[in-house]
This record gives C-alpha cells, sequence and structure tokens, in this order.
C-alpha cells in the first residue's frame, strides 16, 4: 500500500526538489578560472604569509607548469599526484593540473604513510609532483616526479601560455579524485568531473548570493585540500574574483579572530567542532566570525550552539549557513540558513534544502518515498554526482543508480 496521496507525492518529490536549475558558465574548472583571470587580472588571488599572486600571475604560473606537466604525460582523464604543504605553490599546481588536461590526486603530507601508500598504489597517477622534502612520502609509486624546488629555471623557460588547444579536458573529464575518510573500510577515490564540479559551484555561488555574500569576497581557507570541504572555498573564491587567505590549518583562535578583523575577511567555512575548539581560545565566539558569511560543515552542529552563533552574527551582519553533502555528491547538496527567531526543529541543526541543480528523496527500505515526518534513508540526485569510485566498477553501479523519480520532461 502506498501511504502517499498523489499531492503528498508531487510535494515530497517534486515540489520541494524545485530549487531552480545550475547553469554553469564554462566546460572545465581551468576555463572558470581563466576566464575570471582576464576579468581581473590585477586582483589579489591569493595570500599566504604576506605574499600574494594576483590572477594574472596565478594564470600564468600555472600556464608554466602545466606545459612541463604535459611532457611527463599529463592529460584528460590522467591522474596527476601533488603532495604539497598549503600555500601559493599547492593551489598553483593543482590549477596547472587541471590545466594540463589532467586531474589531480591531493596527498596530504600530514596524513599517514600508510594512507598515502594506498592513494599512490589504487590511482596509478601518470606524474607526481612535491618538494625535496616530501619526496619521501611517496616511495609507493614509480611515477615521473616534479620537485618544484628544484625547477625553477626550467620552469622560467616554458611558455606562460595555456597549452596548446587540443589537448585540455572537457565537461566530462575527471577534475579530480579525493579519497573518503575510510571510516567504514577501505578508503576510496571518488572521481569527479568538471561538470560536477562547475554545477556546484553554479548553485553554492547563487544560495551563498542569496545570504548576502557577493563576488569579489575575501575568504579564508583552514582546511586541507586533500578533502573537498576546502574546494568550496578554493573553487568559489577563484572563480568569483575573491581573494582567497590561506592560513595553517592549526591556526590558534586569538590568531584567527585577529587575522578576520584585520583583513576584513568576509566568508569562513568551517567544522563545528573546530569552530568549537576555536571558540573555546577566545573571550567572545563572535570575534571569530567573518564580516558576511560562516559556512558550517562536514559534521553536525547542535541547533541552540548554531542558532547562537546566528545570533551574535545578526548583530554584527553575519549570516550562519549549514551546508551539507558526501563527497559522492561533490562537496554539498543542501544548505539551511540558520534563523535565530524560529525554534529548535531537534537537538541538531536542519540540513536544509537542495541547492540549485541537487534532488534530494528520503526513501524507505524499498527506495519508495516516506510521508514527511517519517524517517527515511537520504538518497541525493542531480547533475552533482561523482561519476563513481575510481577502480570498483561493482560498488559504483551499487552506489550510483539510476533516479527513478526524475520528472517527466
Amino acid at each position: 500500500l502506498d501511504l502517499l496521496t498523489p499531492a503528498e507525492r508531487d510535494r515530497v518529490l517534486y515540489e520541494w526538489n524545485d530549487s531552480g536549475a545550475a547553469h554553469p558558465a564554462a566546460a572545465t574548472l581551468a576555463d572558470a578560472v581563466a576566464a575570471q583571470a582576464a576579468r581581473t587580472p590585477d586582483t589579489v588571488a591569493l595570500v599566504h604569509e604576506g605574499r600574494t599572486l594576483t590572477y594574472a600571475q596565478l594564470d600564468r604560473r600555472a600556464n608554466r607548469l602545466a606545459r612541463l606537466l604535459r611532457t611527463t604525460g599529463a592529460g584528460p582523464d590522467r591522474l596527476v599526484g601533488v603532495c604539497l604543504d598549503q600555500g601559493l605553490d599547492q593551489a598553483v599546481c593543482l590549477l596547472a593540473v587541471l590545466k594540463s588536461g589532467a586531474a589531480y590526486v591531493p596527498l596530504d603530507p600530514e596524513q599517514p604513510r600508510e594512507r598515502l601508500a594506498h592513494m599512490l598504489t589504487d590511482s596509478t597517477p601518470v606524474a607526481l609532483v612535491t618538494t625535496s622534502v616530501r619526496r619521501s612520502l611517496l616511495t609507493a609509486s614509480d611515477a615521473p616526479v616534479l620537485l618544484l624546488d628544484g625547477i625553477a629555471d626550467r620552469l622560467a623557460a616554458v611558455p606562460d601560455t595555456p597549452p596548446a588547444d587540443g589537448v585540455g579536458a572537457g565537461p566530462d573529464h575527471l577534475a579530480y579524485v579525493i579519497y573518503t575518510s575510510g571510516s567504514t573500510g577501505t578508503p576510496k577515490g571518488v572521481a569527479v568531473q568538471h561538470r560536477q564540479v562547475l554545477t556546484y559551484l553554479a548553485g553554492v555561488r547563487q544560495r551563498f548570493a542569496e545570504a548576502g555574500l557577493p563576488d569579489g569576497a575575501r575568504y579564508v581557507l583552514l582546511q586541507s585540500l586533500a578533502f573537498d570541504f576546502g574546494l568550496t572555498t578554493l573553487y568559489l573564491s577563484l572563480t568569483t574574483g575573491g581573494s582567497l587567505h590561506l592560513l595553517p590549518p592549526r591556526t590558534p583562535g586569538p590568531e584567527l579572530a585577529a587575522y578576520l578583523a584585520e583583513q576584513r575577511v568576509d566568508c569562513v567555512k568551517l567544522t563545528p567542532s573546530h569552530l568549537a575548539a576555536l571558540s573555546a581560545q577566545v573571550d567572545d565566539p563572535a570575534e571569530l566570525l567573518p564580516r558576511r558569511l560562516l559556512v558550517l560543515g562536514g559534521e553536525a552542529s547542535g541547533w541552540e550552539w548554531a542558532r547562537g552563533l546566528a545570533a551574535a552574527g545578526a548583530r554584527s551582519g553575519c549570516r550562519v549557513i549549514n551546508h551539507y553533502g558526501p563527497t559522492e555528491a561533490t562537496v554539498g547538496a543542501t544548505t539551511h540558513l540558520v534563523d535565530p527567531a524560529l525554534p529548535a526543529a531537534g537537538p541538531t541543526t536542519p540540513i536544509g534544502r537542495p541547492l540549485p541543480g541537487a534532488r534530494v528523496y528520503l526513501l524507505d527500505a524499498r527506495r519508495r518515498p516516506v510521508p514527511a515526518g517519517v524517517p527515511g534513508e537520504l538518497w541525493i540526485g542531480g547533475d552533482r554526482l561523482a561519476r563513481g569510485y575510481l577502480g570498483l566498477p561493482e560498488l559504483t553501479a551499487e552506489r550510483f543508480r539510476a533516479d527513478p523519480f526524475l520528472p517527466a520532461a
């Protein structure tokens, strides 16, 4: 028996998923950043420890490295491992891999050697980019290695224009492979294409703008780019003319508070546990709020705690968004704007409604939609789902299924 009337079924499947469409303006991430560099060449794109790169400088440096990567075999749907500490070189390198047509596998040098070895043997990259200090972490792969601290002369001799036409990637080629935490077994490589990242960026840009975050904003990144949590900040900034400030992940609370105020930072994205730890180090948690938007994500947050942050933000002009989504759905699928005036809907902050371009369903054990108020399992659909798990076709077929609820054309 179907528990839903036709009207209820229409509401939970279609009305609540009517979040609008996301329309990427570029074919690839590299194209999107290059277009932004052409629009704002002299704007500061990256800031790290007093050093800066304008969009024009970022674009030229990435072009040089991309050309060098092409000589190692980098190209569409081929993987390049990147093992670098957070900083300007890391951001340049990720963009260079994309410009070469390849996809990158981020390798956090702070992660255990066993995890890095698994990622290298599983992904079989055609090339690796690291430094002489970190080279010993990558012995599990015999791919050619580019040591950034040893190729300055080679890079200087390479043209700073993009690689030749016809060698780049398209919307359905891979942009990156990010490995899951492995908390439920062996870490799996989630293969994400350019189309999915750009769809996500178009949707989150629209949703964040509705919350008061304009293009050209100032962002702070405190996360490792080995996980997709930081990709919101990195690519949203670089495709909208923003200035991205790269800070060490272990920056203390008082230091972060002073930096946010001094640099007039507009947007910060943090996990609730990270923000709670930082808040314990300052006199007033409101000191850690940016000027316009605080984005919480990566784990559940207590409703009363989040509502307290939103109330503090209301006094200073900062709004709070809860952002949810697994790596398989390309960074995030839903958002919830925390309203401090609303009563608690439960012990945790709601994950909200689908972003433009995403669809969210609550289904029972037979994958049928459940009525409002009835617990179900969350399924995510739309144009943001990853290609699948790298090298695991059976698991991909099991987890990534055709959407039976798509509305008729």
